[in-house]
């Protein structure tokens, strides 16, 4: 089942790899003949799409399967051979169409390079080049043998050490993944000289009825098979074995490499639990005291809210007997200037009103003051200096010790030193009231809420 499994992976990168060239070879002979090789690619085989994708590697449509990819390198290498219909579309452009045999559309010049190629398959065989060509293949060969003992000793050299190390491993990996990758290209090139010299030796003498001729023809097809299958035998007695060899010593070295990783990859792991276990028992020990420091905390915020409490309802209490007092005195004003009303001219009756009209603004002053005070209290944010300041929508307000300051959003003075100034308005007047209103309110919810939880306990 494995050896089937690695066989069908095999059969799957191939059929891959020749796509892969075949895409590159449209795509290059697109850019040759000057067309728009910026648009998507795609391949219909019958009327139904194949496969669409970018030159920029995105592909939207790929349905392809090894007989696909050999039926579509038929159409390109061997048209006329070709069975059913094979298109090829550069975005809307059609650039290649082979119909049952018959080229309809060549817009990439697939045509003369396969009579080019055609013609050359026709020429006589070169043994010499052949014989050299085998030489040339030992020596890569022997070459990549020589690369694959180094990488051995690498490995070797990397497994006695006491500790691993991971990068090192990887890089080992993509040293063989490289070497099995110019293995794969080596291998490749000595099946296709295989297949060239088995063709040679398959290739029928052409029928001429001159006997003399005809002799002659034959011994010099007899001489070039020969040759042909003298090269086959070398190549399978000479390069073969190496390359079985190579491939062995291929697989055994990544097969090795990968145990090594996935004996570091389980220390690692091993490790991290470890880690984990560590810091989760140090956080539930941690925890208990976490938690006595929450309930201290609490506790402290508690008692802090109900001396504050305690502190704002005795302000409040002596702001009420305040505003009374003063109330008191205005009234008693107000009645005295009604009884001059009737005697005094009309100028002196309005220096009274403005006199008493002050007068009222400067109780109210101090009482919104005293309002603002306990709101800045609560809930104004203190300063390393002492002071405290809060910003509402339309205001902002600033405390420093006895000082009070109000200043509206548009840059007037409301209130300075605790005193109205004359830039207020009755809409700033209203809305210092509701400061006061606001600040009472919460002080009843949050006595309110205390008493309640007493009852509670």
């Amino acid at each position: 089942m494995d050896e089937i499994k690695s066989e069908a992976k095999v059969v799957q990168h191939d059929y891959l790899e020749i796509l892969n060239d075949i895409l590159h070879k449209l795509l290059e002979k697109g850019k040759f003949q000057e067309l728009d090789t910026t648009k998507d690619l795609s391949i219909y085989v019958g009327n139904q799409p194949k496969y669409k994708g970018h030159p920029d590697g995105e592909v939207s449509v790929n349905l392809m399967t090894p007989e696909l990819v050999d039926k579509i390198k038929t159409a390109i290498n061997d048209p006329q051979n070709l069975k059913g219909s094979v298109r090829i579309m550069i975005g809307k452009d059609k650039v290649y169409h082979v119909k049952d045999g018959e080229v309809l559309s060549d817009k990439l010049g697939l045509s003369s390079q396969i009579s080019q190629n055609q013609s050359q398959s026709q020429q006589p065989a070169k043994p010499v080049q052949q014989s050299s060509t085998i030489e040339d293949l030992q020596k890569q060969v022997e070459a990549l043998q020589q690369k694959l003992q180094d990488q051995q000793s690498l490995i070797d050299h990397f497994a006695n050490q006491k500790q691993s190390n991971v990068e090192v491993t990887k890089q080992l990996s993509t040293d063989l993944i490289s070497l099995k990758q110019a293995f794969d290209a080596q291998q490749k090139t000595i099946e296709q000289l295989q297949k060239g010299l088995e063709a040679i030796n398959n290739q029928n003498n052409p029928a001429v009825k001159n006997a003399t001729l005809h002799d002659w023809i034959n011994s010099i097809e007899t001489k070039a098979k020969n040759t042909a299958k003298n090269l086959y035998e070398q190549v399978k007695t000479a390069l073969t074995p190496k390359v079985d060899k190579v491939k062995a010593q291929l697989e055994t070295q990544i097969t090795t490499l990968k145990e090594q990783m996935n004996q570091q990859m389980e220390s690692l792991k091993t490790e991290m639990k470890s880690q984990v276990a560590a810091v989760k028992n140090e956080f539930e020990s941690q925890l208990g005291v976490v938690n006595d420091g929450i309930g201290e905390v609490k506790q402290l915020v508690s008692d802090e809210i109900q001396h504050g409490m305690e502190r704002h309802q005795a302000a409040m209490g002596a702001i009420h007997n305040k505003i009374s007092e003063e109330v008191n005195t205005v009234h008693k004003q107000i009645t005295q200037a009604v009884g001059d009303i009737h005697s005094a001219t009309n100028h002196t009756v309005k220096q009274n009103i403005e006199k008493v009209t002050n007068s009222v603004m400067d109780i109210k002053g101090k009482a919104l003051a005293k309002g603002v005070d306990s709101m800045l209290r609560l809930f104004g944010d203190q300063h390393s200096d002492g002071s405290r300041s809060y910003e509402s929508k339309n205001y902002n307000f600033y405390q420093n010790g006895d000082s009070i300051t109000v200043t509206a959003k548009d840059g007037r003075a409301v209130m300075v030193d605790g005193d109205l100034t004359a830039n207020a308005t009755e809409n700033d007047v209203e809305s210092l009231e509701e400061v006061g209103e606001v600040v009472s309110d919460y002080l009843k919810h949050t006595n309110t809420q205390s008493q309640s939880t007493k009852l509670r306990r």
